[in-house]
């Protein structure tokens, strides 16, 4: 996914504990520091289809007309799966997950981030394409134990691999310096 997310090999991807990120996660708006009341739900995974999902209007209309809760939420749980957690299959090498929050207020078009524990961050992996001043910023940023991993394209696949593995603090003490003979 680093071509799609990391500006072509430059970027990082985050790892997580995903029990301390659903369990100690919480979102607040950018302007404001008041954390927003909500659950996290579990996190989901992406099902990859050959087709597009169809959404049955008429089932939609059925489950307000008649008023029946079981109903209703039968089909807005086939609506949410269908509409956020359902991809083409030729996406499927991303092995996506998801992480869904329910806010109990309503948002309009007010953006909002989700602040995670910071003991729920367990690695870093960092494209070789990133520039050598990156490597120090993000070990600077995270807590000493966490994993800093230099991920490689492969040469005969399309797909970047694991090539090293450092602990952030020993980037930061100067170690284990990212050069050029790594890459």
């Amino acid at each position: 996914m680093w071509s799609h997310y990391s500006k072509g090999g430059c970027g990082a991807a985050l790892v997580f504990n995903q029990n301390k990120l659903i369990d100690g996660g919480f979102a607040h708006e950018p302007e404001s520091h008041v954390d927003l009341e909500g659950i996290s739900l579990p996190l989901r995974f992406i099902e990859y289809k050959n087709t597009p999902p169809i959404i049955n209007a008429v089932d939609v209309f059925e489950s307000v007309k008649v008023n029946d809760p079981v109903l209703r939420e039968t089909v807005n749980r086939e609506i949410f799966q269908k509409c956020f957690l359902t991809k083409f299959r030729t996406w499927k090498y991303e092995q996506e997950s998801r992480l869904i929050i329910k806010l109990k207020e309503k948002l309009e078009d007010r953006p909002i981030l989700f602040k995670y524990p910071k003991d729920a961050l367990t690695g870093v992996i960092i494209a070789n394409k990133c520039k050598d001043e990156g490597y120090l910023s993000i070990a600077n940023a995270v807590d000493d134990d966490v994993k800093i991993q230099l991920a490689c394209q492969s040469k005969s696949r399309y797909k970047y691999e694991i090539t090293h593995e450092f602990l952030a603090k020993d980037i930061k003490s100067g170690k284990v310096v990212i050069n050029k003979e790594l890459k």
